[in-house]
C-alpha cells in the first residue's frame, strides 16, 4: 500500500504592513459592527431555543379552542406557571 504524505509546512516570517489611520478606523468600526451582529444573532437564537424548550414542556402560549376562540382558563401566576411547566417537563422526559 502506498502512503501519501504532505510536505511539511514552512513558517513564513511575519510581514510588516503599514495601514493609514482612516483605514484603521474603518477596520475598527467593521470589527465592532461584526461583534454587535454576532451578539444580536446569538441572543435571538438563544431566545428561540428557550421558547422551543418552553413550548415542548408547557405547550403553546396560545391554546385556541376548536372554534378559534381564546382559552377559557386563566393563566396561573408566573412563578407557579414556570414551576408547573418544569414538573410537566420532568414527567415527559424519557427515563
Amino acid at each position: 500500500m502506498k502512503f501519501h504524505t504532505k510536505p511539511a509546512l514552512r513558517v513564513m516570517p511575519a510581514a510588516q504592513v503599514q495601514i493609514s489611520l482612516p483605514v484603521q478606523g474603518v477596520l475598527r468600526d467593521v470589527r465592532h459592527a461584526f461583534l454587535g451582529l454576532c451578539i444580536d444573532v446569538g441572543q435571538k437564537v438563544l431566545g428561540a431555543m428557550m421558547e422551543a424548550d418552553r413550548t415542548r414542556c408547557a405547550g403553546p402560549r396560545e391554546c385556541p379552542t376548536l372554534h378559534g376562540g381564546p382559552c377559557v382558563a386563566a393563566a396561573p401566576p408566573v412563578s407557579s406557571y414556570w414551576a408547573a411547566s418544569a414538573l410537566r417537563c420532568a414527567d415527559r422526559e424519557p427515563a
